[in-house]
């Protein structure tokens, strides 16, 4: 296994950076410890000489690609500051839609779901599970969907529930507060890779239908 990251790094010159801890991870889809380098890269976010450098690799036995070593859970929140694109809110629901609509056509994105058209009969009750910003459940709440945002920023979460007045939790399945059976569909966009367990989110015992 990969083993030529530290277990702590601490960039000074980066006041928003605390000490991050690293773990390294059986493969995450059949738990072998069979990996091999795949590519490196450092954060994207860093505007240091010497950033924080991450390693894939590519499990031998089953091929899924990983992170591994990897930032403990506890050592993530750095990762997604308060200006993380992905969590800004947006000021008007008719601008996102536009916007969304104009985006789509113009770099001919070919997701009927991300547009808003689900393989559903009728709007039902539905879970975006990372819901960031909130976009995507003001094009499903103009589309007559009853729904609802989960999201790992406790910040944002709060911001949808005071600007939108939509019901949204803070955390990942299971959810104490979302019981099995509570949606129609559960939506997931862009959400799966920064998810450190994503076996654990057991979408399937909340909802009867999952789109990603």
């Amino acid at each position: 296994m990969v083993s030529n990251r530290p277990l702590t790094s601490h960039d000074g010159l980066e006041p928003d950076r605390r000490q991050f801890l690293w773990e390294e991870t059986d493969c995450l889809l059949c738990g072998r410890n069979e990996a091999s380098l795949l590519t490196e890269a450092g954060d994207q976010r860093s505007t240091t000489a010497s950033p924080l450098r991450f390693a894939v690799v590519r499990c031998r036995h089953c091929g899924l690609v990983y992170t591994n070593p990897r930032p403990t859970a506890e050592s993530l929140a750095p990762f997604y500051p308060a200006h993380y694109a992905p969590h800004r809110l947006r000021r008007k629901r008719r601008l996102i839609r536009r916007s969304s609509r104009f985006l789509n056509r113009l770099f001919g994105r070919p997701c009927p779901e991300r547009r808003g058209v689900l393989p559903w009969p009728n709007p039902g009750r539905l879970l975006d599970f990372g819901c960031g910003g909130g976009s995507y459940l003001c094009e499903m709440a103009a589309r007559g969907w009853q729904v609802t945002g989960l999201d790992s920023s406790t910040q944002t979460v709060q911001s949808i529930r005071e600007q939108f007045g939509f019901d949204a939790f803070s955390g990942t399945l299971p959810h104490p507060d979302l019981a099995p059976g509570s949606f129609d569909v559960i939506t997931m966009w862009q959400s799966l890779e920064h998810v450190s367990h994503p076996c654990c989110a057991r979408l399937t015992n909340c909802s009867s239908q999952v789109e990603n």
